[in-house]
């Protein structure tokens, strides 16, 4: 092999390595971006997930809170209406001992 076909090959080897080391460059990058989509989409579903959860925690919460201030409100009105049908009772009970008695007194 003369000097010019060494030449020839080392340039070629050189052009070789270029391309090869741009080829690898290309795909370096190309995996960086979908290792970086990945853990991107990843994190984006986590913290969707997140945020979701919270405002789930957050409606119960709130659900639960609602419902138990209607019960309590429904007791309380519940209980209401019993101690004015117990004096509305302990009226007609008045009354009624009374009108017995005026009866009675008329009677005689």
């Amino acid at each position: 092999m003369d000097q010019t076909q060494y030449k020839k090959v080392l340039e070629l080897m050189l052009d070789l390595e270029r391309k090869t080391d741009n080829r690898i460059d290309e795909l370096t990058g190309e995996l960086k971006r979908d290792v970086t989509r990945l853990l991107d989409d990843k994190s984006l579903k986590q913290e969707i997930t997140a945020i979701l959860d919270e405002k789930i925690d957050n409606l119960e919460f709130n659900f639960n809170n609602k419902i138990i201030a209607r019960v309590e409100l429904l007791e309380k009105a519940y209980d209401a209406q019993i101690k004015n049908y117990s004096i509305f009772e302990n009226k007609m009970d008045a009354w009624t001992h009374k009108s017995a008695s005026i009866e009675d007194t008329l009677r005689d």
